[in-house]
């Protein structure tokens, strides 16, 4: 015996199409919700997004369906397999000074920038690269009561100019500085290492109402130049292209005499 039975006929049809009527939206309601739970999920792991707020029922901005929520959740599912690098997995290196990555709070450097010379012929520019810039490397430090990191970075810029003016080789004043990465189960990877010279330790504030802050400045290095271990790829080709295979037992002494054809 159905629910329905004993009923009026206008009644049963009544009480029938309210029960679909309400199991219809009932079903739309959810898979709504779930359209917009796997939304926000996968906006989150992508882009950061708050689960909070948000228009529900649309994925990739079209009413949500069954196949619509099998690819979010199949975008998703690679999202999460992806080990984003955050930006405090990184740990900082300086010849002369084995503790920086204690005192480093940030760090800003690049690997240069192709510079370019537009040519104008008629209506048309072209662009012709002409240098690579050597960069900068930006260093955010905190220091100890007794100037620990001002004394050393004061002691190297001190070695570029002396005294009387003059200024000394390049051997004497440069240093390398080195970046890694550092993965969740401890790896340590070098991500660039760069050969400058200290140039600007930044202005320094200090105030009473600091109280419980950590005193911190920049510091700052210009990379000695841009040239790159590309150099020797370059030199290589042309003299084997010019003498052959015949050069390939004497490769173990080009590398030191193409890193002696620029000097300063």
């Amino acid at each position: 015996m159905g629910i329905f039975d004993g009923l009026s006929g206008a009644a049963k049809n009544f009480a029938s199409n309210t029960a679909n009527q309400f199991t219809s939206n009932l079903t739309n309601q959810l898979q709504s919700t779930a359209n917009n739970v796997v939304g926000q999920a996968l906006s989150a792991a992508l882009g950061g997004v708050s689960f909070a707020g948000g228009s529900g029922g649309m994925v990739n901005g079209k009413a949500g369906s069954t196949r619509d929520m099998a690819y979010a959740k199949t975008i998703l599912q690679m999202a999460m397999k992806i080990q984003y690098a955050q930006g405090w997995q990184f740990v900082v290196e300086a010849d002369g000074m084995t503790d920086l990555f204690m005192f480093v709070k940030d760090v800003t450097y690049g690997a240069g920038t192709v510079e370019t010379d537009a040519k104008i012929i008629g209506g048309v520019m072209f662009n012709k690269p002409t240098h690579i810039s050597a960069g900068t490397v930006t260093l955010t430090v905190r220091d100890t009561q007794e100037g620990k990191i001002a004394n050393w970075f004061d002691a190297r810029k001190a070695r570029v100019i002396n005294p009387d003016g003059t200024l000394n080789l390049s051997p004497y004043y440069t240093m390398s500085i080195r970046v890694y990465r550092v993965g969740f189960d401890g790896s340590k990877i070098l991500d660039r290492e760069m050969k400058v010279f200290p140039t600007e330790r930044g202005s320094t504030t200090r105030a009473y109402d600091q109280f419980g802050e950590f005193l911190s400045y920049p510091l700052t290095f210009v990379s000695y130049s841009s040239a790159d271990t590309s150099l020797t790829g370059i030199a290589t080709s042309a003299i084997v292209g010019a003498a052959g295979n015949a050069l390939s037992s004497a490769r173990s002494d080009l590398g030191s005499k193409v890193s002696s054809i620029i000097k300063f």
